[in-house]
């Protein structure tokens, strides 16, 4: 049961986020042309204000796979009871103190969001805040019977779920706009749908994993382990508010709404490709755990990291390539259009950095399990304040161009070097092993990019069709030349056997004699 829901949550993992992805790609411009620069950069705007109130959760929420299995080892589900109990009432008082911060927020707008946006634009954006605001509130509390799904390893459930309810926010999301409506509108059927969804989940939790919940016997020295725990998660959330959300503000600041835009557009691409890494590692949280907890040794833990690495690494090149060869037209010829030749560096840039750390999120995973995250916690905080320093002054002489290269230089300092000898020295993962592991893909990966010069060279792509013709060949020579010059056995088994079986379902004829 747990292996086929395993096997079932990484598939409908990628199923979702694929998913997830073709609506966005599909919908976005039609979003982006129906709104029109400028309210859209106020979406995204709005968007990263409010999202900085999330940070009020103090990491809690990443601190619950820890505690429960902590738990469960040490008392009955008593304990347990007792456990999402303390959860839910300290995600009640932080969700009480979100919603009076977010309404300072939005009575302050002006001196939060500055003089380059319009009255009109601050009268939306205050809009939009409430609302996110209020569904921030709402859901806090409830955010607890997620965890508990998940680390019951209930993906089937989880992943068809959110699939549904992606398909149902684009839907409604398309609906409104051609029906004449805008972004608040849009924010209001979100905001709905989420509850629903919340609602749904509460249900499951409750009636089929039969979730408990107690008020009473507070343990002072676990609510204690569990805030000192949370704090250097806590500490990961700042950093990352500051590295993919800040350059919004600060580009707000200096020139406006639509240069957010033309930024938020390369931002918005590079969070797939982000989405796209974490994806399977999220599905072994918790096995990690359970790993760990059983005190299994590192150097099966490096080959757990190996393993997925390669895999992420195999999806992440074919992506970060095909951007660099693709993601001009891509951006300006479909995606956005006209006047967002820019996002198409941001990506760039945001990308590059970026791929090192994402194919090493098992390390994150491991790190949380063993409770061993404060040193990440504490050296992010301080490459993100750094990042926050360059930003500043980079984006005021170089545009959007300059926050995008302030965030990569945090990431590369913080990410590529600094933590590849934590996972080493402290961590006890082979990371000499790890990358020796990696390297020895790029050799199958030179003929593709080859194959991308040459088109980039000889070919204009400049048409919706041209661009589907030479992606998907340029797809089929990435996939033929890694199959046969990085793959190893293990890997091509991953798709063989699904593959196989597949073909047997649906080719197979039964003979009678």
């Amino acid at each position: 049961m747990k292996v086929n829901q395993l096997k079932s949550g990484v598939i409908l993992s990628y199923a979702q986020m694929i998913l997830s992805n073709l609506i966005s790609i599909i919908f976005t411009p039609i979003v982006i042309r129906m709104l029109g620069q400028d309210e859209y950069g106020i979406m995204s705007l709005s968007s990263a204000i409010i999202g900085y109130l999330s940070l009020l959760n103090l990491g809690l929420g990443g601190s619950y796979n820890y505690f429960y299995y902590k738990r469960k080892k040490e008392s009955n589900e008593d304990g347990v009871a007792k456990l999402n109990g303390m959860y839910i009432t300290i995600f009640s008082v932080i969700a009480l103190i979100v919603f009076f911060v977010g309404m300072a927020i939005i009575f302050n707008a002006r001196s939060v969001l500055g003089n380059e946006i319009t009255e009109n634009e601050l009268s939306i954006a205050k809009k939009l805040m409430f609302i996110s605001v209020l569904s921030m509130a709402i859901t806090l509390p409830t955010s607890v019977f997620g965890s508990y799904i998940i680390i019951h390893e209930r993906f089937l459930f989880s992943r068809v779920v959110s699939i549904v309810f992606i398909i149902l926010n684009n839907v409604a999301k398309i609906s409104l706009l051609f029906m004449g409506f805008r972004s608040v509108a849009i924010t209001i059927a979100i905001f709905v749908l989420t509850l629903i969804n919340t609602l749904v989940t509460i249900i499951y939790s409750v009636k089929v994993l039969k979730f408990e919940f107690k008020f009473s016997g507070f343990q002072l020295n676990m609510l204690k382990s569990m805030f000192t725990f949370s704090f250097f998660i806590f500490l990961n959330q700042i950093v990352d508010q500051i590295n993919w959300s800040i350059d919004k503000y600060i580009i707000a600041r200096f020139y406006g709404a639509a240069a957010v835009a033309v930024y938020s557009i390369g931002a918005s691409l590079n969070n797939y490709y982000v989405t796209i890494s974490s994806t399977i590692s999220n599905v072994f949280s918790p096995r990690v755990n359970k790993l760990v907890s059983a005190e299994t040794d590192d150097e099966l833990l490096t080959d757990l990291m190996i393993k997925v690495g390669r895999i992420q690494f195999f999806v992440l090149s074919l992506i970060f390539t095909g951007l660099v060869f693709f993601g001009k037209f891509f951006i300006v010829g479909y995606y956005a259009g006209p006047g967002y030749e820019e996002a198409y560096k941001v990506v760039l840039i945001l990308c590059a950095p970026v791929t090192l750390p994402l194919i090493q999120n098992m390390g994150i995973e491991i790190q949380r399990a063993k409770n061993k995250h404060r040193f990440r916690s504490v050296m992010y905080v301080i490459m993100a304040f750094f990042n926050l320093g360059i930003s500043i002054p980079l984006c005021k002489y170089f545009g959007i161009i300059g926050s995008a290269i302030g965030t990569s230089i945090g990431i590369i300092l913080a990410n590529v070097v600094i933590m590849n000898i934590y996972y080493h020295k402290k961590l006890g993962l082979n990371m000499f092993r790890f990358w020796k592991s990696i390297i020895s893909i790029l050799p199958s990966e030179i003929i593709p990019v080859l194959f991308g010069i040459f088109i980039l060279k000889f070919v204009k792509v400049d048409t919706l069709p041209e661009f589907l013709i030479f992606g998907v060949l340029y797809i089929l020579v990435f996939a033929v030349s890694v199959w046969f010059l990085g793959m190893n056995d293990s890997e091509r088994n991953l798709i063989k056997k699904p593959a196989t079986q597949i073909f047997k379902k649906f080719f197979r004829k039964d003979v009678k004699i």
